[in-house]
């Protein structure tokens, strides 16, 4: 059984997330997303952090608090990017970035535009992602409702990134 680590609940729901191996599950008391299989690494790297301190004789002055909690971040950052990695790898993200990116070439043709003009397209883009996230998270009516969900977080997200990775290629051919 899993805790949520925000509020302590164990009402974890796995249903619309990683069900198999039970690594992704959102709290129905307090809506909190959590990694599961990340928390579980990053709390072995912190014991293990913790492990190697206590063993540090007091005399070794060579060892401070801030250059293990850096450490310690390091060995994190490095578990979310091998993490992060392997799940791009394994879902279908990339063929979603491309076929968004197809879907926007036919709608809008050929898109070339100066820094300026990318960032508004970006920003209205990412708007769309926090009214997503904002109708998930708060109750504007069933209408408004409609809107959010993870499903329509993650489809704004792709949007963001098929118009970053045509915002990179533009800009690359005009080094």
């Amino acid at each position: 059984m899993k805790e949520c680590p925000k509020c302590g609940s164990y009402d974890i729901n796995f249903d619309d997330y990683d069900v198999v191996n039970a690594t992704v599950g959102r709290c129905n008391r307090c809506k909190e997303l959590t990694n599961f299989k990340l928390l579980a690494e990053a709390n072995k790297a912190k014991n293990d952090v913790e492990h190697i301190k206590s063993n540090v004789s007091i005399e070794n002055k060579n060892i401070s608090d801030d250059s293990i909690e850096k450490n310690n971040k390091s060995i994190i950052q490095q578990i979310n990017l091998q993490e992060s990695i392997k799940l791009a790898k394994n879902s279908n993200v990339i063929d979603l970035i491309l076929t968004e990116r197809d879907r926007q070439d036919k709608k809008y043709g050929p898109q070339s535009h100066n820094p300026e003009i990318w960032q508004s397209i970006m920003a209205e883009e990412f708007g769309e992602m926090a009214q997503a996230i904002n109708e998930t998270i708060f109750n504007n009516g069933e209408e408004k409702r409609k809107l959010g969900g993870i499903e329509n977080i993650q489809k704004e997200l792709i949007h963001i990134l098929a118009v970053g990775f045509a915002m990179y290629i533009d800009l690359e051919g005009k080094k």
